[in-house]
């Protein structure tokens, strides 16, 4: 099925999948997220969604004139995501590719989601019962980021717990990142690949010099809810935190 977006391009999901009801629902999806990508992203930036899905940030991306790599490991949504590229005539911004993101290059096992949570493929283990695992190839970012050499103004990580490995796999290239938004999950079925919140931010803060933001939700009337620096990331379940260059003076 396909439905529409409010931000001005439309998407073929899977009826019956969260997502779907989601953006049925609300013509959205993470609406703090979106509203944080739709602020930072400007015309003629690079950027790169890893763990693109059905292509959501990535439309959203060449949506504000952005030029995107996506990158997804499950065949089924990199073709989904392709689809949807070509659906809204963006396929002169954004290149997709079928990889797993990793700090080496390999053949892995990715394990297949259900249909209900279809974006929930990991190369670590899954949660339930999932549709079976197949092999897909792991690629470093620093390979498939080779044919551009310039600054990369955002990269949106959301890889089910593969998230360190993946940053490891920039290399030298993180330094030429402006920020960063990073879904940190402690969940103990994702962390075994050795990706876990702290371990993120250890990486990225304490390593790279990158400052890290969380959004705070307000729960009183007299609170507002915004993005907070922190000296960690912290996450009870998944929680996204953003990561922002030292040299890059925007705040969120």
């Amino acid at each position: 099925m396909i439905l529409p977006t409010r931000h001005g391009f439309n998407l073929k999901v899977n009826e019956g999948s969260y997502f779907a009801g989601a953006l049925a629902k609300t013509r959205s999806y993470e609406d703090v997220e979106t509203s944080l990508v739709a602020r930072l992203v400007r015309s003629g930036d690079f950027c790169v969604d890893a763990g693109c899905y059905v292509g959501y940030y990535a439309c959203l991306m060449a949506q504000l004139g952005a030029r995107v790599l996506a990158v997804d490991a499950n065949p089924v949504m990199y073709e989904m995501a392709k689809f949807n590229v070509a659906l809204n005539h963006y396929e002169n911004r954004v290149q997709v590719l079928h990889a797993a993101l990793a700090d080496r290059e390999y053949e892995a096992t990715f394990h297949l989601p259900s249909h209900f949570d279809d974006g929930w493929g990991s190369l670590a283990a899954a949660d339930g019962p999932g549709l079976g695992d197949i092999q897909v190839p792991a690629r470093l970012l620093s390979t498939l980021l080779k044919e551009h050499l310039g600054r990369i103004r955002l990269i949106k990580m959301d890889i089910e717990g593969a998230e360190l490995l993946a940053l490891h796999g920039l290399g030298d290239r993180i330094q030429d990142v402006d920020f960063l938004l990073v879904e940190c999950i402690d969940i103990p079925s994702r962390m075994w690949l050795g990706s876990s919140a702290s371990g993120i931010s250890d990486f990225l803060v304490q390593q790279h010099g990158f400052r890290a933001w969380r959004y705070r939700k307000a729960w009183w009337p007299y609170q507002k809810s915004r993005w907070k620096q922190v000296r960690t990331a912290t996450s009870r379940r998944d929680h996204s935190h953003l990561f922002i260059n030292s040299a890059v003076a925007t705040r969120p």
